[in-house]
């Protein structure tokens, strides 16, 4: 059996298929240096709720690619206040 076709929402620029319907995932990730990730992460089921997922390793002495991974942080925490807004606000 295939999953059905799922619409993403607007903020989703890497839909994450699966075999089923649970193992599919809206996602959006933001730009990071190597090492580290941030992204906006929900289910594909009615229930499901944005996460915001971060995380990295990096041993680096310069404040640089800190300074970036801080930034993709403030820019994914920013869409998400937006985006429960939003939610909160449906009908």
């Amino acid at each position: 059996m295939t999953a059905p076709v799922i619409t993403c929402p607007w903020w989703c620029t890497d839909h994450r298929t699966g075999s089923t319907v649970e193992d599919q995932q809206h996602a959006r990730p933001f730009p990071v240096p190597d090492g580290t990730w941030v992204a906006l992460l929900r289910g594909c089921l009615p229930a499901d709720r944005i996460e915001l997922a971060y995380g990295g390793e990096s041993f680096d002495r310069g404040t640089e690619r800190a300074r970036l991974f801080a930034a993709a942080l403030q820019q994914a925490a920013d869409l998400l206040d937006r985006l429960t807004a939003e939610r909160d606000r449906a009908p």
